[in-house]
């Protein structure tokens, strides 16, 4: 059976055009686009017009924002929109899924709308499309451990659509994508003087409310403006200066502390440090999302590291509803001794001043940091330019998980901390935990 020619009433614009040309040439696209420029729309038109001619069988797609009520918010409404005159299309509005038929195939096509902070929605699941929308505002590990291997048995695409936040993991996929190394990948920055979609009064209206850092990342797609309300990036930039983000290396004669964050949804993030002299340094970063305890272990033991002690946030000493336990206990049985519970702190403000004094006194292996760095520098809190002034408390984001992991190194380390020894060993809880609170 012949295919059937269908309008979905999207009408491209001219900027438009040429992403979607470049979209049918490379497999990869990364479009670095002014606020308000119609980057969602363009995405949605490219990936539902891909999936209708795909001669795959059963093909399928995902549109993946930073959260979940983003993906809603933004997109669903437009999903509908240019989809609707698909005969026999319909929506599942509790799952956020479109099942659009193909008679002409004999299948039909499946496309969810899904939040990046939820990586385990989208395992296991095979891909012919994705949209990665303000891939800046996301924790990085998604594309890496989940959606880029679930496009590669059926040589899937990706489209990258966002406006910069700093020079984070969008600005290194964006560099990535304009190199001449890769191929199959493309990438292009579209501003309001190249689109012309913004009126000049508006344009004019806007700088009276905006610094010129933010009107610059915001409009002019710039990476390298000063990212607004950034808690550690002027400690980082004279870390650089000074010669303190380098290669660190491992001192095989000295113990090595971790210190960790832990997550929701087995979001965890661990800096791994020595002390030298008066001088802390960070040889390593790790952080993964939706992994069990058992996985960190395994990488653990995988490093040629002799472990000190391992410090966790206060609520380690919560129990897991599955077994009851206490989350340190788990630790402890899987062999992971011995651990720290850094007492609670109910003021971030205390555990982010910590951290600013106690970066100072810090150097950080360059390469093997490269991720918890890239977040420290990208943690901020959220700035409103109406009222020119900063919220109280950080933008919880992809960010967070290296900031609290080195919050607890800021707030635990002591001398102790980096010293080896049976005698530190902490033994498992005899009686159970009177000051536990179950609703904490």
């Amino acid at each position: 059976m012949e295919g059937q020619e269908i309008s979905t009433g999207y009408t491209p614009r001219k900027w438009q055009k040429t992403v979607h040309y470049l979209s049918e040439k490379y497999r990869f696209v990364v479009a670095n686009v002014h606020r308000r420029g119609g980057k969602t729309v363009l995405s949605i038109n490219d990936q539902a017009d891909h999936l209708l001619r795909s001669e795959r069988r059963q093909p399928q797609g995902v549109y993946i924002a930073p959260t979940y009520g983003q993906a809603k918010r933004v997109a669903w409404d437009y999903y509908k929109q240019f989809t609707n005159m698909i005969p026999g299309v319909q929506y599942k509005e509790g799952d956020l899924q479109i099942i659009i038929p193909r008679p002409h195939m004999g299948d039909s096509i499946k496309i969810w709308l899904l939040g990046a902070e939820n990586p385990d929605s989208i395992r296991g699941m095979y891909l012919d499309h994705a949209i990665m929308d303000e891939f800046a505002s996301m924790n990085p590990v998604i594309w890496s451990q989940v959606v880029r291997p679930a496009l590669s048995d059926r040589l899937g695409k990706a489209m990258f659509i966002g406006t910069p936040q700093g020079e984070n993991h969008f600005f290194d996929i964006y560099n990535a994508a304009t190199s001449k190394e890769l191929a199959d990948w493309h990438g292009l920055t579209l501003t309001v003087d190249d689109t012309k979609l913004i009126p000049d009064a508006e344009l004019e209206s806007s700088r009276l409310t905006m610094t010129e850092d933010e009107f610059n990342q915001e409009f002019m797609c710039s990476f390298t403006a000063a990212l607004t309300g950034a808690y550690f990036s002027k400690y980082l930039e004279k870390a650089e200066e000074e010669g303190r983000l380098c290669h660190v290396p491992h001192n095989p004669m000295l113990p090595v502390a971790t210190f960790w964050d832990l997550g929701i949804s087995d979001n965890m993030a661990i800096w791994f440090a020595q002390k030298v002299g008066q001088a802390y340094h960070f040889i390593d970063y790790l952080e993964y999302a939706g992994k069990g305890i058992e996985f960190y272990i395994d990488e653990l033991n995988k490093k040629p590291y002799n472990y000190a002690r391992h410090h966790f946030p206060h609520d380690v000493k919560k129990r897991e509803y599955a077994t009851g336990k206490e989350r340190r206990v788990v630790f402890q049985e899987l062999g992971l001794r011995p651990i720290v519970a850094v007492p609670k702190v109910n003021n971030k403000a205390e555990i982010i001043n910590a951290s600013r004094l106690a970066i100072p006194m810090c150097c950080f292996d360059k390469d093997k940091c490269q991720d918890g760095l890239r977040a420290l520098k990208n943690y901020q809190r959220k700035y409103d330019p109406k009222t020119k002034k900063y919220a109280d408390k950080p933008i919880h984001d992809w960010t967070c998980h290296a900031a609290d992991a080195f919050g607890t190194f800021a707030m635990g380390r002591n001398d102790g901390s980096f010293l080896a020894g049976i005698e530190n060993v902490t033994e498992l809880p005899k009686e159970a935990d009177s000051e536990y609170n179950e609703l904490e």
